[in-house]
């Protein structure tokens, strides 16, 4: 039966400090969700994708893909580069947004193919370029930004502290 509200692909974007003045602003993660999350409720269905950093206990710091529940996906996430640098200024998050979408997501059917031509890099670009505009105080209150693949905004049951 075809439902209106399955799963769909969207692009996170949550403040964070920045060291540099040129860093990029937000940190950047794929959530997998309904199209109409239920805000209110204390379940969460959203399954939250990234690249995050991390410290061995060595004190060094490497970029790592952050698992899912979701073996299969997981297998096909594995396979998207990661830089093993924390100090890469070349990669960031974003960086594994975009492949994970348009080399494996989409290439393998996933998801739809990405409206009017676009790349993942044109999606993430758009919606950041709306975030830089915005009030800081404003996402102070709203912490997590959440877009669709056509860079519309729109609501997510993902809070900024949910892992």
């Amino acid at each position: 039966m075809f439902s209106k509200n399955r799963r769909r692909l969207y692009i996170a974007f949550y403040v964070r400090s920045i060291r540099n003045p040129d860093d990029v602003k937000f940190h950047t993660s794929l959530l997998v969700m309904q199209k109409c999350p239920d805000i209110g409720s204390m379940e969460r269905n959203t399954l939250k994708l990234d690249a995050v950093n991390d410290i061995t206990e060595d004190g060094v710091e490497y970029w790592k893909y952050n698992y899912s529940k979701d073996e299969t996906l997981n297998e096909l996430l594995q396979q998207v580069y990661v830089s093993p640098n924390a100090d890469d200024i070349n990669w960031r998050c974003h960086n594994w947004v975009w492949e994970a979408v348009e080399q494996l997501l989409v290439a393998n059917d996933i998801v739809p193919p990405l409206p009017d031509g676009m790349t993942a890099r044109d999606v993430w670009q758009a919606s950041y370029s709306r975030l830089e505009n915005d009030d800081f105080n404003n996402m102070l209150q709203d912490p997590v930004r959440t877009f669709d693949m056509r860079g519309k905004i729109t609501k997510s049951e993902i809070g900024a502290i949910d892992k």
